[in-house]
């Protein structure tokens, strides 16, 4: 099979085996955030603070994590454009001396937070995602919504490699490592792959790969993923890394890196809202013979964006790996239906019977139909 015919659509499913949350577990991480602000302001201390002043706060040794990703956001809003106040020192979140913390955090800050996240939860959105798009929340609050989706992500981004094996192993098996498939690359001859997810979870088991299986250097290696032309719909963490790859051999601190994150998503903001690959993903979409939707939740937002104006004119292969009860499934569907394709789910009850029932190997052969 042509590899050009393939078109790979990658969502957030996909990379659930690795440890990346899905939109879900992003929620349920800011419903904490907020119940620990409660607990927070139950201080009297807090309440005798005017706008602008400085709160200190001692804690002793290990104190909980969600005051500590609180106090981390606090001092990233400045930086990442939310509040209009330049940021300074005395708004580290630690200050360590010895055995005991103590902690700061400006109070328009932590207001600020306080209610964006009481309004995010009010609104039973789906994700931060779908809540910044449908509230068409602008300015500061658009920024920290994207703010806390490359906060949360970092952390899975930047954990060493190295899981039990999944499909991204299996992909490289068969379609990255090796001399002919180098020759394959090089050459263009590669699949289209568009993915909804932001972090590089993809692109650094590759880059890894190449390295420590066929000995490239690292820019050599860096090369050969930028060949593969992964487009990232939404953005998210991009900077800096195509051509050196110093993003996985971080050199740069911790915040820089999710503020360049947070800059770089680019979220569905309305109808008119323009995606500066739609053309390729049109022309890739118009000549592919099989289109896969690998851990893809066909989220209503994104289908009628990303496919708008889209029509087969031919009979198109589209499977997914998706785990849909049978109603949603027979629902999408119908839905997909008016872009001209028809689109085979997988049958299982829950992951883990589709693991215990189809290797990875059977899983990945099917999805490319090798």
């Amino acid at each position: 099979m042509e590899r050009n015919k393939t078109m790979l659509i990658i969502g957030a499913g996909a990379h659930y085996p690795y440890l990346y949350p899905l939109s879900e577990d992003i929620s349920k991480k800011i419903a904490l955030l907020y119940s620990e602000i409660l607990e927070l302001k139950k201080n009297p201390e807090i309440n005798k603070l005017a706008e602008g002043e400085i709160l200190q706060l001692y804690y002793p040794k290990n104190p909980k994590k969600e005051m500590i990703e609180i106090l981390e956001i606090c001092r990233l809003m400045p930086l990442a454009g939310v509040y209009n106040m330049a940021p300074s020192r005395l708004f580290s979140t630690l200050d360590i001396p010895r055995e005991n913390y103590y902690m700061y955090v400006h109070i328009n800050f932590l207001n600020y937070l306080e209610k964006f996240l009481e309004k995010f939860l009010k609104s039973r959105s789906r994700s931060i995602d779908d809540y910044l798009i449908l509230s068409k929340e602008g300015g500061g609050e658009y920024e920290l919504g994207k703010l806390l989706i490359a906060y949360f992500l970092f952390q899975s981004e930047t954990r060493p490699l190295g899981y039990e094996r999944d499909w991204i192993e299996l992909y490289i098996d068969r379609f990255i490592v090796g001399e002919d498939n180098i020759e394959h690359i090089r050459a263009g001859n590669i699949h289209k792959i568009y993915t909804f997810n932001y972090d590089l979870n993809f692109e650094r088991n590759i880059f890894n790969a190449i390295q420590m299986r066929m000995n490239f250097s690292g820019d050599e290696a860096a090369k050969i993923v930028k060949l593969l032309k992964i487009r990232h719909i939404y953005g998210g963490f991009q900077t800096g890394i195509i051509n050196s790859f110093d993003y996985f051999r971080p050199n740069e601190e911790k915040e820089d890196i999710i503020i360049k994150a947070t800059q770089n998503i680019s979220l569905i903001r309305s109808n008119n809202w323009i995606w500066k690959d739609r053309e390729n993903f049109q022309a890739d979409f118009k000549t592919s013979e099989n289109i896969f939707f690998l851990g893809f939740g066909f989220d209503p937002i994104n289908s009628k964006n990303i496919f708008k104006d889209i029509r087969s004119e031919t009979n198109k292969n589209c499977i997914s790996t998706n785990l849909l009860s049978r109603t949603h499934a027979n629902r999408t569907v119908d839905f997909y239906r008016q872009f001209g394709l028809s689109i085979n789910f997988f049958e299982a009850v829950s992951y883990t019977h589709l693991r215990a029932h189809e290797t990875d190997s059977y899983l990945v052969c099917r999805l490319l139909l090798e």
